[in-house]
């Protein structure tokens, strides 16, 4: 009877909530160890661990929902709210931007690459048909690459409210009044923050126009553009918002990457939600405070997942 009883202990102690549950709970309070929460933690960072050590579709559902549950931790601490308004703003420029160049010369561009045949007899009317259909998946794509270009250089000129952002996410999330720092003045880190994001601004641009290319090969060019493009953008987009916990963490950037690729079921899931994310009406605006929030959460589990490491105590 009382190997009975410890059994059934056992099987409570280990437990685990599933994936999809709420994550916008206060905190839990359980024994520190592997996926639990250190007293005062939000739950949010002990889904996120699970999530981590699960398997691949567990880490992709939960890096593609982490931007709605980065936005009910918002909504449940309105005192953020004062540290959006800028970032916002930078948000809204940006895109009013890339709407007006997207209006005005997306569509030329696509006739420039592939000029639109002529209607005719049966083959012709095909090949029409698959004008237009390369026509308009060129048009979303521009839209998704443009969102996501907003995104990046939104990363630069908002870095220094990012990184303040970040830094009362991780408060939060960490249920303490104090996190780790680099020690720096804040204009040293502020720079240091600016330098980080403009490498892999850099990095990201370099890449990506070898993809943006494959548009001068008409049909399958398009597509195998559109498909590539997104990838990479998911990649970059997880980590330029895991980069403000992660700079803050005296993370070297070679291990930034490294971290992502590691994870990239997990970090690319963000990315990719992330990138839905610009395309809700409103909700686009608040796209890069939520990213970098989500993003707090994300580095700070990544961080942990590294050899050696555990969750603080």
């Amino acid at each position: 009877m009382a190997n009975q009883e410890s059994d059934k202990q056992v099987d409570v102690d280990v437990r685990m909530p599933p994936i999809g549950e709420a994550l916008g709970e206060a905190a839990l309070v359980s024994p520190a160890g592997e996926g639990s929460s250190a007293p005062g933690e939000h739950a949010l960072l002990k889904r996120l661990r699970i999530a981590r050590d699960g398997s691949p579709r567990a880490q992709a559902i939960a890096g593609g929902l982490l931007p709605l549950h980065a936005l009910r931790l918002l909504l449940a601490n309105l005192k953020l709210v004062p540290l959006l308004i800028i970032p916002v703003l930078i948000n809204m420029a940006l895109f009013a931007v890339s709407i007006y160049f997207l209006v005005q010369y997306a569509g030329q561009g696509v006739e420039w690459l592939w000029a639109k045949p002529a209607a005719g007899g049966a083959l012709e009317q095909v090949v029409l048909v698959l004008w237009y259909v390369v026509y308009v998946l060129a048009i979303l794509v521009s839209v998704a690459l443009s969102y996501v270009i907003v995104l990046m250089l939104g990363g630069i000129l908002a870095s220094p409210f990012h990184d303040i952002l970040s830094e009362a996410t991780e408060k939060i999330l960490l249920g303490t009044e104090e996190v780790q720092g680099t020690g720096l003045s804040f204009l040293v880190e502020t720079l240091r923050s600016l330098g980080s994001n403009i490498v892999i601004v850099l990095i990201y641009f370099s890449l990506l126009i070898p993809v943006l290319m494959l548009n001068l090969i008409p049909g399958l060019g398009t597509i195998a553009a559109s498909a590539l493009g997104m990838m990479l953008s998911a990649y970059f987009v997880g980590l330029e918002y895991c980069d403000p916990l992660l700079t803050r963490r005296n993370t070297p950037v070679k291990r930034k990457f490294g971290l992502i690729r590691e994870h990239i079921w997990f970090a690319g899931a963000f990315g990719l939600g992330t990138n839905f994310l610009l395309l809700v009406p409103f909700l686009n605006f608040l796209c890069m405070p939520i990213a970098v929030m989500g993003g707090t959460a994300m580095g700070i589990v990544l961080l942990e997942g590294e050899e050696g490491a555990e969750p603080p105590q």
